[in-house]
């Protein structure tokens, strides 16, 4: 996604040329190692590890491959040593995912390689769909990560639940349903241009102290076009404490 937005902005194929046959070959090991049966979705994983440290391979590893060491959204996820994977549809990497396959897609047609854009738009449209199937919860109105062994939603958020704008899967309708609910309100993630989101809701069950977690500033594009993330009427009524940079 990062080489598409220099190529947007420079409109220099050199990077292209140099970069886009090894990043095509990381979205296919992707596709082909970090899916799992039976949707196919993205999930994560450890495969075995035969070189010092020899770290790899556990429960623990598979969480380190998402970034959120800690995170509790994987306190409760079976881990398959069979399988080189969590038994999880992971809706934060299989929403980079289709970010980059999306990218991906864009790049080889600027190179000229349509036979990649038919397959990478293939991809796309089959995962994307098969996204708002499986993943999306309309009764709670956002995206959740899925527990195959359970064939139930795993109902702690982060902001990867927000993951699937990245590459315009969520449909207007449905990041309008999530920005008003879970972004802007206070038992939400109450988000403003000052106040930082939280990796994980706060609120009941209680996952962090309040003010304790780690801060990192979110922000989404959504179909190239800017999307209204919090309404300011609503932040008025709803977050008054974020809305003063408190939490």
């Amino acid at each position: 996604m990062i080489v598409r937005e220099h190529f947007r902005k420079f409109k220099d194929k050199r990077l292209l040329e140099l970069l886009y046959d090894d990043l095509l070959t990381w979205n296919d090991w992707v596709f082909t190692r970090r899916t799992l049966p039976p949707k196919g979705l993205v999930s994560v994983g450890s495969d075995v590890v035969t070189s010092p440290p020899h770290d790899g391979h556990t429960k623990q590893a598979a969480i380190w491959e998402t970034g959120m060491d800690n995170s509790p959204m994987y306190d409760q996820v079976t881990w398959s040593a069979a399988q080189n994977k969590m038994l999880i549809y992971d809706v934060g990497m299989t929403g980079e995912f289709l970010g980059e396959v999306e990218a991906l897609a864009e790049l080889a047609a600027a190179l000229g390689k349509s036979a990649d854009v038919a397959m990478l738009k293939a991809r796309q449209a089959k995962m994307a769909a098969t996204v708002n199937d499986v993943l999306w919860n309309a009764t709670l109105g956002l995206y959740f990560n899925y527990q195959v062994d359970t064939d139930s939603f795993n109902l702690h958020t982060s902001p990867t639940s927000f993951y699937p704008m990245l590459s315009g899967t969520a449909t207007p309708e449905q990041a309008l349903a999530m920005t008003r609910r879970w972004l802007s309100k206070h038992s939400g993630y109450c988000l403003n241009t000052s106040a930082p989101a939280p990796p994980a809701l706060p609120g009941p069950p209680p996952i962090y102290e309040q003010g304790s977690f780690m801060s990192g500033r979110y922000s989404s594009d959504f179909q190239d076009n800017a999307i209204c993330i919090a309404d300011p009427t609503c932040r008025a009524q709803e977050c008054c404490p974020c809305a003063a940079g408190a939490w």
